[in-house]
């Protein structure tokens, strides 16, 4: 049994078979995982809502293949921070990652530890796209000091699933 520290909600075997099942597909009814796990359809949903409730489970969503919408082009950015400027315009490193976020075809942004302070990875329509993003939108932020673009050439894996 794990005992999730944030929500102190003990996970048992049957919660983590719910678990792996809805991470491989979310769509699944009660009753389809009553079946595939030996559990009544009740049960199953009673602990489906414990689990939302707790956090465990935060969301549900479709994931689009970004290269069939037209998204050809995705990058990893790592930021560099200047306190210096950011304290000027009255703003954090914690500020700043939340206003990036929020930024169109921004996928994931991470405060980090080591040579830059934030990382974060886009989607853009071509590379060009990217690249006018990173000079025209992010160097315009307040508080970024400097810039690393990889552009990712190839991705072998591409989760957020969790091995429990």
């Amino acid at each position: 049994m794990v005992i999730c520290a944030a929500t102190m909600t003990k996970l048992d075997d049957k919660d983590k078979k719910i678990l792996h099942e809805l991470q491989e597909n979310c769509r699944q009814s009660s009753r389809d995982l009553s079946k595939k796990l030996d559990l009544p359809a009740s049960t199953i949903h009673q602990r489906i809502k414990k689990l939302e409730k707790a956090g465990i489970i935060s969301g549900y969503t479709a994931i689009v293949d970004p290269e069939k919408v037209g998204y050809n082009s995705s990058a990893i950015i790592f930021i560099e921070f200047s306190y210096h400027d950011a304290k000027k315009n009255n703003m954090s490193q914690e500020t700043i990652v939340e206003k990036i976020s929020k930024l169109p075809n921004v996928q994931e942004a991470h405060m980090v530890t080591g040579f830059e302070d934030i990382v974060i990875k886009v989607v853009g329509k071509t590379d060009r796209d990217i690249g006018a993003f990173v000079i025209k939108t992010l160097r315009e932020i307040p508080g970024i000091l400097k810039t690393k673009t990889g552009i990712i050439l190839a991705s072998s894996k591409d989760s957020r699933r969790i091995s429990l």
